[in-house]
Protein backbone atom coordinates (compact mmCIF):
# COMPACT_ATOMS: atom_id res chain seq x y z
CA UNK A 1 0.00 0.00 0.00
CA UNK A 2 1.09 3.53 -0.75
CA UNK A 3 -0.33 6.50 1.17
CA UNK A 4 -0.06 10.25 0.75
CA UNK A 5 -1.33 13.11 2.91
CA UNK A 6 -2.59 16.33 1.34
CA UNK A 7 -4.51 19.49 2.18
CA UNK A 8 -7.49 20.28 -0.03
CA UNK A 9 -6.89 23.44 -2.04
CA UNK A 10 -9.62 26.03 -2.36
CA UNK A 11 -9.19 25.92 -6.15
CA UNK A 12 -10.05 22.19 -6.16
CA UNK A 13 -13.49 22.76 -4.68
CA UNK A 14 -16.85 23.50 -6.29
CA UNK A 15 -19.31 26.23 -5.35
CA UNK A 16 -20.20 24.33 -2.15
CA UNK A 17 -16.53 24.59 -1.05
CA UNK A 18 -16.30 20.81 -1.11
CA UNK A 19 -13.85 18.85 -3.23
CA UNK A 20 -15.25 18.68 -6.76
CA UNK A 21 -16.26 15.17 -7.82
CA UNK A 22 -13.79 15.13 -10.69
CA UNK A 23 -10.93 16.02 -8.37
CA UNK A 24 -11.52 12.88 -6.32
CA UNK A 25 -10.28 11.00 -9.38
CA UNK A 26 -7.32 13.36 -9.69
CA UNK A 27 -6.21 12.62 -6.12
CA UNK A 28 -6.51 8.88 -6.75
CA UNK A 29 -4.47 9.20 -9.96
CA UNK A 30 -1.80 11.27 -8.27
CA UNK A 31 -1.44 8.74 -5.48
CA UNK A 32 -1.03 5.81 -7.88
CA UNK A 33 1.49 7.78 -9.97
CA UNK A 34 3.54 8.53 -6.87
CA UNK A 35 3.57 4.86 -5.97
CA UNK A 36 4.77 4.01 -9.47
CA UNK A 37 7.49 6.66 -9.17
CA UNK A 38 8.59 5.29 -5.80
CA UNK A 39 9.04 1.74 -7.09
CA UNK A 40 10.69 2.80 -10.36
CA UNK A 41 7.73 1.98 -12.59
CA UNK A 42 6.68 5.48 -13.57
CA UNK A 43 5.75 6.80 -17.02
CA UNK A 44 9.39 7.30 -18.04
CA UNK A 45 10.21 3.67 -17.25
CA UNK A 46 7.17 2.43 -19.16
CA UNK A 47 8.07 4.64 -22.10
CA UNK A 48 11.57 3.14 -22.16
CA UNK A 49 10.12 -0.38 -22.57
CA UNK A 50 7.25 0.74 -24.85
CA UNK A 51 4.54 -0.24 -22.40
CA UNK A 52 1.64 1.65 -20.80
CA UNK A 53 -1.17 1.16 -18.30
CA UNK A 54 -4.52 2.33 -19.71
CA UNK A 55 -7.54 2.84 -17.46
CA UNK A 56 -10.55 0.71 -18.43
CA UNK A 57 -13.10 1.29 -15.65
CA UNK A 58 -13.72 3.21 -12.41
CA UNK A 59 -16.20 2.46 -9.66
CA UNK A 60 -16.04 5.23 -7.04
CA UNK A 61 -18.11 5.28 -3.85
CA UNK A 62 -18.48 8.64 -2.11
CA UNK A 63 -19.56 8.79 1.53
CA UNK A 64 -18.67 12.44 1.97
CA UNK A 65 -16.48 15.05 0.33
CA UNK A 66 -13.77 16.96 2.19
CA UNK A 67 -13.98 20.74 2.37
CA UNK A 68 -11.44 23.37 1.40
CA UNK A 69 -8.28 23.23 3.57
CA UNK A 70 -9.16 19.83 5.13
CA UNK A 71 -6.33 17.32 5.48
CA UNK A 72 -6.92 14.00 3.75
CA UNK A 73 -5.09 10.69 3.49
CA UNK A 74 -5.20 8.91 0.13
CA UNK A 75 -4.04 5.32 -0.23
CA UNK A 76 -3.78 2.89 -3.13
CA UNK A 77 -2.70 -0.68 -3.75
CA UNK A 78 -2.78 -3.33 -6.46
CA UNK A 79 -5.46 -5.92 -5.75
CA UNK A 80 -4.96 -8.35 -8.62
CA UNK A 81 -3.35 -9.20 -11.95
CA UNK A 82 -4.84 -11.53 -14.55
CA UNK A 83 -3.85 -11.75 -18.20
CA UNK A 84 -3.48 -8.18 -19.45
CA UNK A 85 -5.64 -6.72 -16.64
CA UNK A 86 -4.65 -5.21 -13.33
CA UNK A 87 -7.04 -4.11 -10.60
CA UNK A 88 -6.33 -1.33 -8.13
CA UNK A 89 -8.12 -0.02 -5.04
CA UNK A 90 -8.12 3.45 -3.52
CA UNK A 91 -9.29 5.06 -0.30
CA UNK A 92 -9.64 8.69 0.76
CA UNK A 93 -9.89 9.25 4.52
CA UNK A 94 -9.93 12.07 7.05
CA UNK A 95 -7.08 12.50 9.51
CA UNK A 96 -9.26 10.57 11.98
CA UNK A 97 -9.48 7.64 9.51
CA UNK A 98 -13.11 8.24 8.56
CA UNK A 99 -13.69 6.88 5.05
CA UNK A 100 -14.65 9.67 2.65
CA UNK A 101 -14.42 7.76 -0.62
CA UNK A 102 -13.10 4.52 -2.07
CA UNK A 103 -12.68 3.06 -5.52
CA UNK A 104 -12.03 -0.02 -7.54
CA UNK A 105 -10.45 0.29 -10.96
CA UNK A 106 -9.48 -1.92 -13.90
CA UNK A 107 -6.37 -1.21 -15.95
CA UNK A 108 -5.11 -2.71 -19.21
CA UNK A 109 -1.39 -3.30 -19.85
CA UNK A 110 -0.54 -2.20 -23.40
CA UNK A 111 2.19 -2.44 -25.96
CA UNK A 112 2.54 1.32 -26.51
CA UNK A 113 3.73 0.85 -30.09
CA UNK A 114 0.92 -1.41 -31.31
CA UNK A 115 -1.71 -0.15 -28.81
CA UNK A 116 -2.65 -3.77 -28.18
CA UNK A 117 -3.04 -5.41 -24.75
CA UNK A 118 -0.25 -7.72 -23.63
CA UNK A 119 0.03 -10.00 -20.63
CA UNK A 120 1.29 -8.34 -17.46
CA UNK A 121 4.84 -9.67 -16.91
CA UNK A 122 5.62 -11.23 -13.57
CA UNK A 123 8.27 -8.64 -12.72
CA UNK A 124 5.68 -5.86 -13.16
CA UNK A 125 3.22 -7.61 -10.86
CA UNK A 126 5.96 -8.34 -8.32
CA UNK A 127 7.07 -4.70 -8.28
CA UNK A 128 3.63 -3.58 -7.11
CA UNK A 129 2.83 -6.58 -4.99
CA UNK A 130 -0.76 -7.51 -4.30
CA UNK A 131 -3.02 -6.89 -1.31
CA UNK A 132 -6.56 -7.86 -0.42
CA UNK A 133 -9.25 -6.13 -2.46
CA UNK A 134 -11.73 -3.78 -0.86
CA UNK A 135 -15.10 -5.44 -0.10
CA UNK A 136 -17.01 -3.47 -2.74
CA UNK A 137 -20.09 -4.48 -4.70
CA UNK A 138 -19.10 -6.21 -7.93
CA UNK A 139 -20.73 -4.15 -10.66
CA UNK A 140 -18.62 -5.57 -13.47
CA UNK A 141 -16.70 -3.18 -15.70
CA UNK A 142 -19.38 -2.04 -18.13
CA UNK A 143 -21.77 0.91 -17.88
CA UNK A 144 -25.07 0.60 -19.70
CA UNK A 145 -25.80 3.11 -22.46
CA UNK A 146 -29.40 4.34 -22.15
CA UNK A 147 -31.34 4.27 -25.43
CA UNK A 148 -33.07 7.52 -24.49
CA UNK A 149 -29.82 9.50 -24.10
CA UNK A 150 -30.18 12.83 -25.92
CA UNK A 151 -27.42 14.97 -27.39
CA UNK A 152 -27.22 18.17 -25.37
CA UNK A 153 -23.80 19.68 -26.06
CA UNK A 154 -20.46 19.39 -27.87
CA UNK A 155 -16.87 19.93 -26.86
CA UNK A 156 -13.57 20.11 -28.73
CA UNK A 157 -10.60 18.36 -27.10
CA UNK A 158 -8.00 21.00 -26.25
CA UNK A 159 -4.35 20.91 -25.24
CA UNK A 160 -5.19 21.18 -21.52
CA UNK A 161 -7.25 17.98 -21.72
CA UNK A 162 -4.26 15.84 -22.78
CA UNK A 163 -1.94 13.51 -20.88
CA UNK A 164 1.63 12.51 -21.72
CA UNK A 165 0.35 10.01 -24.30
CA UNK A 166 -1.49 12.83 -26.17
CA UNK A 167 -4.86 11.33 -25.27
CA UNK A 168 -7.48 13.00 -23.12
CA UNK A 169 -6.56 12.31 -19.50
CA UNK A 170 -8.94 9.78 -17.96
CA UNK A 171 -9.97 12.18 -15.21
CA UNK A 172 -11.07 14.78 -17.78
CA UNK A 173 -13.88 12.54 -19.06
CA UNK A 174 -15.37 12.48 -15.57
CA UNK A 175 -14.76 16.20 -15.02
CA UNK A 176 -16.62 16.97 -18.25
CA UNK A 177 -19.50 14.64 -17.38
CA UNK A 178 -19.86 16.28 -13.96
CA UNK A 179 -21.02 19.48 -15.67
CA UNK A 180 -24.19 17.67 -16.78
CA UNK A 181 -25.48 16.17 -13.54
CA UNK A 182 -28.51 17.89 -11.97
CA UNK A 183 -27.83 20.96 -9.87
CA UNK A 184 -27.32 20.13 -6.18
CA UNK A 185 -27.16 16.38 -6.91
CA UNK A 186 -25.68 14.42 -4.01
CA UNK A 187 -23.65 11.77 -5.81
CA UNK A 188 -22.72 8.61 -3.93
CA UNK A 189 -21.41 6.47 -6.80
CA UNK A 190 -19.63 7.21 -10.06
CA UNK A 191 -18.93 4.49 -12.62
CA UNK A 192 -16.95 5.22 -15.76
CA UNK A 193 -16.22 2.85 -18.62
CA UNK A 194 -13.68 3.93 -21.23
CA UNK A 195 -14.08 2.57 -24.76
CA UNK A 196 -11.98 4.79 -27.04
CA UNK A 197 -9.32 7.46 -26.68
CA UNK A 198 -10.06 11.08 -27.54
CA UNK A 199 -7.26 13.19 -29.03
CA UNK A 200 -6.63 16.89 -29.53
CA UNK A 201 -9.06 18.41 -32.01
CA UNK A 202 -11.65 15.66 -31.70
CA UNK A 203 -15.21 16.94 -31.47
CA UNK A 204 -17.01 15.20 -28.62
CA UNK A 205 -20.78 14.90 -28.62
CA UNK A 206 -22.24 14.93 -25.12
CA UNK A 207 -25.36 12.84 -24.55
CA UNK A 208 -27.37 12.57 -21.34
CA UNK A 209 -30.15 10.48 -19.86
CA UNK A 210 -31.75 11.04 -16.43
CA UNK A 211 -33.78 8.24 -14.91
CA UNK A 212 -34.89 8.24 -11.28
CA UNK A 213 -31.71 8.89 -9.24
CA UNK A 214 -29.24 8.04 -11.99
CA UNK A 215 -27.73 10.39 -14.55
CA UNK A 216 -25.75 8.81 -17.39
CA UNK A 217 -23.49 10.89 -19.63
CA UNK A 218 -22.20 9.39 -22.88
CA UNK A 219 -19.31 10.98 -24.79
CA UNK A 220 -19.21 10.14 -28.51
CA UNK A 221 -17.23 11.07 -31.61
CA UNK A 222 -18.70 12.57 -34.79
CA UNK A 223 -19.61 9.06 -36.00
CA UNK A 224 -21.35 8.33 -32.67
CA UNK A 225 -18.68 5.87 -31.62
CA UNK A 226 -18.37 5.97 -27.82
CA UNK A 227 -15.38 7.43 -25.99
CA UNK A 228 -16.73 6.86 -22.48
CA UNK A 229 -19.92 6.20 -20.51
CA UNK A 230 -20.21 7.75 -17.05
CA UNK A 231 -23.05 7.10 -14.60
CA UNK A 232 -23.81 9.07 -11.45
CA UNK A 233 -26.01 7.52 -8.76
CA UNK A 234 -27.49 10.12 -6.40
CA UNK A 235 -28.97 9.86 -2.92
Amino acid sequence: MHEEKWNIRFSECDRTQKLAYGNIVNYFQDCSNLQSKKIGRDAEFLKSIQRAWLIDFWQIIINDRPSAFDTIKVATWASGFKGFFGTRNFTMKTEADELLACANSYWVYLDAKTQRPVRVPQDEADAYGMEEALPMENVGRKVAVPQEAERIDTLTVMEHHLDLYNHMNNGKYIEIACDYIPKDADVYRICCQYRMQARKGDVVGIYRAIEDNRTTVVLKDINEEIYAVISFDCK
